[in-house]
């Protein structure tokens, strides 16, 4: 005896051959193509329904569902299913944010730490010192203009101090 043909084949042959079309089949008038289809299906021994993709597969686990089938309280079943669902849904929220993580490794090295760690501890003549160094006065004095960067630049517009100079000495004697 030889193996049952699949209907859905078959079908598309026929349409290429002048046949009804897809549609045709598909719609409310086309009830007819449909049973023969099934009966057709239920000859070769297998059905209308497109197989389950790789996910449905993964929703409809097979021991799921034997879990399932095994309990007999309808109740019990129902708590156990929503249990196997929400399960299900956490386990895709893990796997979104698995592959939305970037992870950044930053090798900078941070001198702003090593400073605080050796704890500058300045006199107050050396405090008066660098505040007179970086006064408004003195600057006047000579031709200096400090940008917001906490650079300065003489009246030529030539840097003097790289920018962050005032800036970190400011920070330095708490001003």
């Amino acid at each position: 005896m030889t193996e049952p043909v699949n209907p859905q084949i078959v079908f598309e042959e026929l349409c290429e051959q002048g046949g009804p079309s897809t549609q045709t089949i598909r719609n409310r008038t086309g009830k007819h193509f449909q049973q023969l289809i099934d009966v057709w299906a239920a000859y070769a021994g297998t059905t209308r329904k497109k197989p389950l993709s790789v996910r449905q597969k993964q929703l409809l686990n097979t021991n799921d569902q034997h879990i399932l089938d095994s309990i007999e309280d309808p109740v019990i079943r129902a708590v156990v299913g929503s249990l196997i669902a929400e399960r299900n849904k956490y386990r895709d929220q893990l796997n979104v944010l698995k592959a939305n993580t970037d992870i950044v490794i930053d090798r900078t090295t941070k001198t702003q730490s090593k400073i605080d760690e050796q704890g500058i501890n300045l006199t107050p003549m050396e405090i008066e010192a660098v505040r007179s160094a970086i006064s408004d006065d003195f600057f006047n004095s000579q031709s200096w203009v400090v940008m917001p960067t906490g650079q300065v630049k003489d009246e030529d517009g030539k840097e003097i101090y790289k920018r962050g100079y005032v800036n970190a000495l400011n920070k330095m004697t708490l001003r």
